[in-house]
């Protein structure tokens, strides 16, 4: 199967994304501070939104090199998270937010990515057998 991520699987909505702020779950996980939100739906969505704040990383060639890195180790990764979303029906959105404050090398994010995703994983299941 091929790892892309595609246009229309990046949360680039501003009300769904709000909405993901406002009533999503919140966690931290290694460098990323996670919100993400579970619906019901037919066909199974997953998208996903990647922010780093300029508070640490002045430059914007930093901040995108790192939001670069952080959508490359989920588009390697994404696939067993779509796996399980398609058994339960869900939708599910999910952003990264980078907290950490120096830059990380591609192996420590794609890491903690694989820690988030699994920790992700979990939640849908749990939440699945209810």
């Amino acid at each position: 199967m091929k790892q892309t991520l595609q246009k229309n699987e990046r949360l680039k909505s501003y009300t769904k994304i709000r909405d993901l702020f406002e009533r999503g779950e919140k966690t931290r996980i290694g460098c990323f501070l996670m919100y993400f939100l579970v619906k019901d739906s037919t066909p199974s969505e997953l998208q996903m939104g990647v922010s780093v704040g300029s508070r640490y990383f002045k430059k914007a060639v930093d901040r995108n090199l790192l939001k670069r890195r952080i959508r490359e180790a989920y588009r390697k990764q994404k696939q067993t998270l779509a796996d399980t979303l398609d058994g339960n029906h869900k939708r599910f959105d999910v952003f990264f937010v980078f907290v950490h404050q120096e830059m990380m090398a591609y192996a420590d994010i794609y890491r903690d990515m694989q820690l988030a995703i699994d920790q992700l994983v979990k939640k849908i299941e749990h939440g699945a057998s209810r």
